[in-house]
């Protein structure tokens, strides 16, 4: 199986108030990366992150569920949380593994509770975040009118990245601002596009929009600012990396546009996931609790956070872990630093759900989960013996 580490990880975060859509959007991602062969439904019972009973009874997310797959040469891995409020304490855990949070929005009900919690998680752990404007293909919806709204309850941080050509019944074409380019998607669910040059009388709508983006980015840096006041303009190098600076600082926050259940935009936005979000090795050194710092790559030594812990019939419990620093290995022995117990490392998995893959090792910045740990719980830290 192919190693991932560092700059070829993203962490994901995926929250939104109960009836967004998210968990659909899941559905769409792993689709369009090639984990599952069919696109669930809620209705069905038959989505990969929601696998609980209970949650295919009451047909809503309960605990956090743990997904992955590949795009670009990336490894992205999604920390679905929970959307109903009964169980916000799914989303506090599964924050702790994500670098980046995606704050799915319905373009049929706007702003909600939910979104204004997840908001606030996100700025208490000065997280990096991203909205997703999903089921713009509903009737009476509007992708400009929700993202205003998101503007002003929230600030002028929100910048669009992605627009809708047209909402409503039949959606089926986004813009990529930052490319300049028209993703025309099939109407069949099967996520297939094609990329095109934007029509002529979309140009000066999307040359306003994206002008926007770009005097963003340039406030974003004193250099960038000063290189635009004196020449007006940015190369598309300094755009692009001046972007990615801005989102892993906080100082804009992208808004993308999505229909998950018809799987249009997902393979745009796991575009945008791979090409513009933060990688795990660009987050700020983890913290030990003794205070030192660990820098998120592999040469240093082993760090490692248990952010929720399942119980799993016919398998035990299954802690999950999110690899802060340093290569776990099967058959390796950790220390929990939290009560100075030994746990010596058994079976590993990656997981897509109730799907399990084996593995002999996870790397820096990837996620993974331990089976029957004894001493180990929610919370704890597991380093290097010795």
């Amino acid at each position: 199986m192919k190693i991932y580490s560092g700059n070829k990880i993203r962490n994901i975060g995926i929250g939104g108030h109960s009836g967004c859509g998210k968990t659909s959007l899941v559905e769409a991602l792993l689709f369009n990366m090639g984990e599952i062969t069919r696109m669930g439904k809620v209705e069905d019972g038959n989505t990969v992150s929601d696998f609980n009973a209970n949650e295919i009874e009451r047909q809503v997310s309960i605990n956090t569920s743990l997904m992955h797959g590949e795009r670009k040469d990336t490894k992205i891995n999604l920390v679905d949380t929970p959307g109903f409020s009964d169980f916000f304490g799914g989303v506090v855990s599964g924050m702790r593994a994500a670098d980046v949070m995606m704050i799915v929005v319905s373009a049929s009900d706007g702003v909600e509770v939910g979104t204004e919690r997840l908001r606030e998680l996100a700025d208490e752990y000065e997280m990096p975040r991203f909205y997703v404007i999903n089921k713009l293909d509903r009737e009476n919806v509007s992708f400009m009118d929700i993202y205003n709204e998101l503007r002003e309850r929230f600030g002028k941080k929100l910048t669009i990245a992605e627009i809708p050509l047209t909402s409503g019944p039949g959606f089926h074409r986004v813009v990529d601002i930052l490319k300049k380019k028209l993703y025309t998607y099939e109407q069949d669910g099967s996520g297939k596009f094609k990329v095109e040059d934007l029509p002529e009388d979309i140009l000066s709508k999307v040359a306003e929009i994206r002008n926007n983006l770009v005097e963003a980015v340039a406030e974003s840096d004193d250099e960038l600012l000063e290189k635009y006041f004196e020449e007006g303009e940015l190369s598309e190098d300094e755009l692009i990396s001046g972007f990615k600076k801005a989102v892993l600082n906080r100082t804009i926050v992208p808004v993308l546009a999505t229909a998950a259940t018809g799987n249009v935009g997902a393979s745009s936005l796991l575009d945008f996931i791979a090409e513009y979000l933060p990688a795990a090795s660009d987050m700020p050194p983890a913290q030990m609790e003794d205070g030192s710092e660990r820098v998120r790559n592999d040469s240093e030594s082993l760090s490692g956070i248990v952010f929720a812990t399942m119980s799993e019939e016919h398998v035990g419990e299954l802690s999950y872990v999110k690899i802060a620093s340093g290569v776990l290995k099967s058959g390796d022995e950790a220390i929990n630093v939290n009560y100075s117990k030994s746990e010596r490392i058994g079976q590993m998995y990656i997981l897509n759900g109730k799907s399990k893959k084996s593995v002999d090792s996870v790397h820096a910045g990837d996620i993974c989960s331990l089976v029957n740990l004894i001493s180990t719980h929610t919370g704890d830290t597991l380093a290097a013996k010795g």
